[in-house]
């Protein structure tokens, strides 16, 4: 490929040529494989999905909101796939912040599920009882929350389950 650079001292005209193919342009990942379906977790057919988002707020990844066919229940799904691991790493000290905030007086642990596994349970600011399990897996970052009723939140080994397949599923994915 030939590049050339056209500039004029009097700063009146400065272009860049590029001879040559053109560039190759990313296909567009579908991401659609990565979120696990709770209903496989279950052992049941009490979930729903909605439809997917591919690349949730511009960023490249997919969010998959699962509702409980008794409305009771929901399990959001956001997988974001980043350029590398310290990427993956500031983004999940973001959404660990963004977690705390929306549930006042949260108690936070962590849990061995993925890079830098963290769980966060508690009251949400809606009233409903909320756990969010949240790592990393290479360039990904896992943000996974369940909703449930005030005093009915999911069990702690549906979460454990639940973020394990969700990060063999990276694994497989994305390798590592």
């Amino acid at each position: 490929m030939l590049i050339r650079t056209l500039a004029v001292s009097a700063g009146v005209v400065a272009a860049t040529f590029t001879v040559g193919p053109p560039a190759a342009t990313a296909a567009p990942v579908d991401y659609a494989a990565l979120p696990v379906d709770p209903n496989v977790v279950t052992d049941s057919t009490a979930y729903r999905a909605d439809p997917p988002v591919q690349d949730p707020d511009g960023k490249p990844g997919i969010e998959v909101v699962y509702t409980h066919r008794d409305g009771t229940r929901a399990i959001t799904d956001i997988i974001l796939v980043l350029p590398d691991e310290q990427a993956a790493d500031v983004a999940l000290d973001v959404s660990r912040g963004d977690v705390l905030a929306d549930i006042p007086g949260a108690s936070s642990r962590p849990i061995a599920i993925g890079q830098n596994g963290t769980l966060i349970t508690g009251r949400a600011a809606n009233g409903q009882d909320a756990s969010v399990l949240i790592f990393t897996q290479g360039p990904a970052v896992a943000a996974v929350r369940f909703n449930g009723a005030a005093g009915d939140p999911v069990p702690l080994d549906v979460v454990t389950d639940y973020g394990r397949q969700q990060d063999a599923n990276i694994l497989a994915a994305l390798g590592g």
